[in-house]
């Protein structure tokens, strides 16, 4: 479920209730959740919606015959790993800054090749408007992107499939139905 039918379903339950403000603050509360940068919390509220979610829903009942199980990690689409894996085999120099509890890495963009110090104290200096820019961007998006996908295979945090590395790089995949899964149809 996206975030718009989900907070489209809340809403639909929160109108029951008879206190606005306490309706307005639960859906604020559930918001903020999305923006939650500590796993602690974050799996709290994991525990607490699905209590929630077994509470409201039949069809997500555990002990129900033909339960619907929901999804737990993110489906990446044939044409988001091919666009990644074209990403990371760039050959461009990242630059990996560590903080206290986290690393950031610089990408230049463009036709860059490599990023200076210069440019790295410049965007800093922008960071805080070009951070509101990409958080709003995330919250409508699908929270994937091929820079994300291509930094994490580049990280070997994952392993692209044998199918997205198939395609040259400057085409397109051909359209219809892959030769490999022909043979396996019954019926052509």
């Amino acid at each position: 479920m996206c975030w718009a039918h989900m907070k489209r379903n809340v809403e639909n339950r929160i109108s029951h209730i008879n206190d606005k403000d306490i309706a307005k603050e639960i859906l604020e509360d559930i918001e903020m959740l999305q923006l939650c940068n500590s796993t602690i919390i974050f799996q709290l509220a994991s525990t607490l919606s699905s209590n929630i979610v077994s509470n409201w829903s039949i069809e997500r009942d555990a002990s129900s015959i033909n339960v619907k199980l929901f999804v737990t990690e993110p489906t990446i689409s044939l044409k988001l790993w091919t666009s990644s894996c074209r990403w990371a085999t760039s050959t461009k120099d990242i630059t990996c800054i560590p903080n206290d509890s986290s690393k950031q890495y610089y990408i230049p963009a463009r036709d860059l090749q490599s990023i200076t110090q210069v440019n790295l104290d410049k965007y800093e200096n922008k960071n805080e408007q070009l951070l509101i820019n990409s958080k709003n961007h995330l919250i409508f998006g699908n929270y994937l992107s091929k820079h994300v996908v291509g930094m994490a295979t580049r990280l070997k945090y994952c392993k692209p499939p044998a199918a997205a590395k198939t395609v040259p790089i400057g085409e397109k995949r051909k359209r219809g139905r892959p030769t490999m899964v022909k043979p396996a149809l019954p019926v052509q």
